[in-house]
């Protein structure tokens, strides 16, 4: 039996907390009880920094963690209350990572919750093999907004080929992130 696809799960939780309903006015939030589905509003330009292939059980001779760099541009224009992102990332294993994919954010007070889909091409580098190079990220970034609109949270995030391929090991990242209004 194959085990539980971690992007899978974010699907279904993307799809379950975004609203299927459009509202004429896409810049005014959606409520949903105590907390606010955001619509359209500033771009914004995350940065994040953190460790990647993290929380995963090695054999010998497996390759490690490594540091990343994670540099994403999300569109303050919102279709449905879902914009759009295109990002990359780097390891210090020499691994990339371009994706292009699409986010919410869910606010609760001065938290925004902000869950991301996306598709890209990945080259490992001296890094961990995925299976191949079309792999598939869902992440989910935690953050505290301020009054000027930046935020600045912790992201954890899963890349994985979904099975295309006959490998599908995945990794998994960890990011302390800052992202602001531009």
């Amino acid at each position: 039996m194959k085990p539980l696809n971690l992007n899978l799960v974010f699907v279904v939780l993307f799809f379950s907390l975004a609203p299927n309903t459009a509202r004429a006015d896409q810049g005014s939030p959606l409520a949903l009880g105590p907390f606010e589905v955001l619509g359209s509003g500033d771009g914004m330009v995350m940065v994040g920094a953190g460790e990647f292939n993290a929380f995963r059980q090695r054999d010998p001779g497996e390759v490690g963690a490594s540091s990343e760099l994670n540099l994403e541009y999300r569109f303050g224009k919102k279709f449905f209350y879902l914009g759009f992102a295109a990002g990359g990332l780097a390891n210090t294993d020499g691994g990339k990572f371009l994706y292009l994919g699409s986010y919410a954010d869910i606010r609760y007070k001065k938290i925004v919750a902000t869950p991301l889909l996306s598709v890209g091409a990945y080259g490992r580098g001296s890094g961990p093999d995925l299976g191949g190079t079309l792999q598939f990220r869902s992440s989910l970034t935690l953050a505290y907004e301020f009054v000027d609109g930046s935020r600045f949270g912790v992201r954890l995030a899963h890349i994985s080929n979904a099975g295309i391929y006959d490998e599908n090991p995945g990794a998994n990242e960890v990011l302390i992130t800052y992202a602001f209004p531009f």
